[in-house]
Order: structure tokens, then sequence, then C-alpha cells
């Protein structure tokens, strides 16, 4: 007699990087969701998906049915009557693959192994969270099968999750790169991907960071006098080493760090020139660690990961936040650290405006930004323009010709 038991399996990657099928913990016949029980011990498994296990003729059959636990649930029991009504001799479409098709769910395990092989583990996460998603949405089982209508259907399920219009741009550009990579034929023409509207970059003004660095303690000062100075992105901070920083010649070295497990942006590494100011104040950071590896660290020692906490708290106990905004949960940044007007990557932004303002080249800029082209520096830029002395005399002429009395019409009806 046929094996018909289908079991339901949760697919996991474990801490050593490889990925398993373990039975779901269940109490009282239910199923707890994303937890397996994993070396004997029940273990909780963020962004695992369900996968179906069951016998084809001789072959033992892996399915996945997504990250949704009650989908996962009705696809074991439509599988189970299935194999049932084949049994008892009932006719039912066999799912055999065709021939020269190719596995969806093999296809996404091998492009996030090779995106991990690469070394950029946060990378391939936030990849298998998307592409996880989308098979589950879209259902299908081969890449031949995927159609553009998969594609509106995962956009149409990303609103419904209530992401904004960025963040569903974004994962469709995810999904459109996997599908490159596995050489299937673009389902969505650009010109139907959902639309946003572009933020304009922002900096912040010399007397809000005067007022933010006057609050500031000595160790907040000097962390974020270098994010201003320097233009540096999140992770390059939290990762830069003090043989980065060379005294001698006024400069500071975005580099490969492997033993952090960091890389910069593009794999491309650049020098950035320092202020003085600057120098000296790292220079006296230095004296209160002289055998440390990084220059801003965690209290045991590691790479500190509460920077932009340390921000947010700081301009609120300084009075700088807008008042205006919420989070989540509803918590007000009057009285909360939550206020959006404070940002780290917005120091990158002000660094490229107050260079630009003190007359710095601008493909200058665009080396210490590490920026692949110019276009993104220029984007930049618009905000030191915009704010700058000479737009400021062009608005006020323009508006004066037109509002000031003119002598020769005084009088006239």
């Amino acid at each position: 007699m046929a094996n018909l038991t289908v079991s339901l399996l949760l697919r996991v990657k474990t801490s050593d990087g490889k990925r398993s099928y373990l039975k779901p913990v269940s109490n009282k016949n239910k199923i707890k969701h994303q937890w397996a029980v994993y070396q004997g011990v029940p273990t909780h498994f963020p962004g695992s998906t369900y996968s179906l296990r069951y016998k084809q003729g001789n072959k033992l059959v892996f399915k996945d049915v997504g990250d949704q636990l009650d989908v996962a649930v009705q696809a074991q029991r439509r599988k189970s009557a299935e194999l049932a009504a084949k049994a008892t001799g009932l006719h039912v479409e066999d799912e055999a693959e065709p021939e020269g098709w190719r596995s969806l769910d093999e296809a996404i395990n091998t492009y996030l192994d090779e995106k991990a092989a690469l070394g950029n583990l946060r990378t391939a996460h936030s990849y298998e969270y998307v592409l996880r998603q989308f098979q589950s949405v879209c259902g299908k089982q081969y890449l031949e099968k995927l159609t553009r209508a998969d594609m509106f259907t995962f956009i149409r399920d990303q609103k419904e999750r209530g992401l904004g219009d960025r963040t569903v741009y974004n994962r469709i550009c995810t999904v459109d790169t996997f599908l490159k990579a596995v050489k299937v034929p673009k389902l969505l023409p650009n010109a139907e991907w959902p639309k946003y509207t572009q933020k304009k970059v922002s900096a912040y003004s010399p007397n809000q960071v005067a007022m933010l660095l006057a609050d500031a303690d000595t160790e907040e000062r000097t962390l974020f006098a270098f994010f201003l100075g320097t233009g540096c992105r999140e992770k390059e901070v939290q990762y830069a080493c003090w043989r980065d920083v060379r005294f001698e010649d006024g400069t500071f070295k975005v580099c490969d760090h492997p033993e952090f497990g960091f890389k910069p942006k593009d794999s491309e590494e650049r020098e950035i020139t320092l202020a003085d100011d600057l120098l000296d104040m790292l220079k006296e950071r230095r004296k209160l660690d002289p055998t440390g590896k990084l220059i801003f660290t965690n209290g045991q020692g590691g790479p500190d990961g509460h920077m932009l906490r340390r921000l947010k708290t700081l301009a609120l106990e300084a009075g700088l936040n807008c008042g205006h905004c919420k989070n989540k949960v509803g918590k007000s940044c009057k009285t909360n650290p939550v206020c959006k007007d404070w940002e780290l990557h917005k120091f990158r932004k002000t660094f490229a405006t107050l260079h630009h303002e003190a007359g710095v080249p601008v493909r200058t800029i665009q080396t210490w930004l590490g920026h692949s082209d110019i276009e993104t520096t220029l984007i930049y830029l618009q905000a030191a323009d915009s704010r700058s002395a000479t737009s400021r005399n062009q608005a006020n002429k323009m508006f004066g010709s037109i509002v000031r009395p003119r002598p020769e019409l005084v009088g006239v009806a």
C-alpha cells in the first residue's frame, strides 16, 4: 500500500549556515508558528518557511508552501486528500515536473547561497525575506510558471501589509534582480512598477549641528563630529578602526575589515581628508584607549550598534525635536526619542552640503562619499544650492521686483 503520509516541516537556516527540515513544535495539536525542535530543544526560527514532505511514486518530494502557517496547513490537507484520492483510483492530474522546468524553491536557495558566499550576510538575509514572501504569495512551483500577474499579486499583497510605496518598489527591485539572475524574462516592464514620491535630500543646518554638539558629552561630541567630518555611512563608522586614521596625513581610510565581516559599499576603498579640529578630537580620544582597535565601541569593547538611538536621545535632550512625529506605537517626539528629523544618514548630506558651500569640487566630494556616479552626489548637493547666498539673492531679486512699490507707479490709478 502506498505511503499517504504528508508531513509538514519547517525549513530553517541554522546557526552553522546550513538549511534543514525540522519538525514543528506543537502543543495540544496546535502548531507554534516558526518554532521547531532543533537538537532536542524547541527553538524559534524567524523568517523560516514551511514545506510538505511526501512520497510521489518512489521519489521523496519536498514542496515549499510559504511562510504563513494557515496557508501551509491548508496545503497539507489538500495534498493528503489528493494522495488519498489517487489511492482509491480517482484520476488526479499528476504533479510530475515538466522536462526542462526549474524549481522556484531550488532557484531561490541557490541564489541566496551565492549571495551569502560573497560575504554580505545582511544583504542575503534581506533578500531571503523578500523572496520567500514572493514565493509564498505567487504559489508557483516552477520558474517557467511565473507570469506578469504574479508580480501584480505580490505588489497588492505588500500594500495590504501596510508597506509604503518606496518599500514596495524596493521589494519589486529585489524580485526583479533575482529573476534576471536566474534567466527569467522580465515579467513587469519598468513603466508598470509601483510609483513613489522621491523624497528631497535634506541636510542639517549649521545651527542645528552646533546646538546638538553643545548639548553632547565628550564621547557623543566626538562620535557625531566624526559622522559630520567624514560623511561616512553608519556601518563605516561602526567598524572604523584606529589603523584607518593617518594622523600624519590627516586622512581617514574606509576599507575592508574581514575580522568583523565588514566590506565598504560596492567593495570600494576611499580616503577622506579630515579637518584639524576633528583630528585633535580623535587624538584626545586615542589617549583614553591607546591599545583598542575600534574607534567607537559599546560597553564590551565591540562595535557600537546603538548610534542612531544615541543621536535621537541627544536631539530630544537638546530640545531639537520637531514635536510633530509619532512612531508606530503612537509615541510622540515631544517627549520621546523618535523624531524623524534626526537620522545618521543626514550627516552625509550635511557633509556634502558644507563642503560644497566651502568650494570643494564636486568630483572630490563624490570620491569622499564613495558614490559610483556623480548624479547621486549632485542630488545630495541640491540642498546646498537651494540655501546658498546666490540662490537667495536671485529669489530676492525676483520677488522684490514684483512686490516692492515702483516710484513711477506711485499715485497712478
